[in-house]
């Protein structure tokens, strides 16, 4: 991988995220409540032999949860993250599509028995920006259908 794409990866998603937590934590401190969830995903905790910089950027965006779920607590912000497993997006779908025997035993991993759709991940969002989880903070949710259980 060149540098300079090493460093777009980085930059989107890394710093892209730290930015939108500043400008949003900060509102949110003033007001004294406020939940910030940010997206990052099972590569941040499950590397792969072609995501390194995928991978490295997902599991700061973790780190930096759990820190400013810390940083921010007392404020009366909270903030958490959701993981996606593998989620079927345009991107998994026509951008690089999985050849039918690929997708097929792609899904054969997951132990739901399919992937994931853009509302699972919508709905975890809402979960975690909601006043049900009023007393979660500095967690990550993993909505993968069970995938990272069968990673060894």
């Amino acid at each position: 991988m060149a540098v300079d794409d090493f460093d777009r990866v980085l930059a989107v998603n890394l710093r892209g995220t730290f930015l939108g937590c500043r400008a949003a934590g900060r509102g949110m401190a003033a007001r004294g409540s406020g939940s910030i969830v940010n997206v990052a995903s099972i590569a941040g905790v499950q590397g792969s032999r072609t995501s390194a910089a995928y991978s490295a950027s997902k599991a700061g965006i973790l780190l930096m949860t759990q820190t400013l779920a810390f940083e921010l607590g007392s404020s009366g912000v909270r903030v958490n993250s959701v993981l996606p497993g593998i989620i079927q997006t345009h991107m998994t779908t026509v951008d690089r599509p999985l050849a039918s025997d690929a997708y097929d035993a792609t899904v054969a991993k997951v132990p739901l028995g399919r992937l994931g759709t853009p509302d699972d991940i919508a709905n975890a969002v809402v979960y975690l920006a909601s006043d049900l989880a009023g007393y979660v903070t500095g967690t990550s949710l993993v909505v993968d259908g069970g995938l990272i259980a069968t990673i060894s």
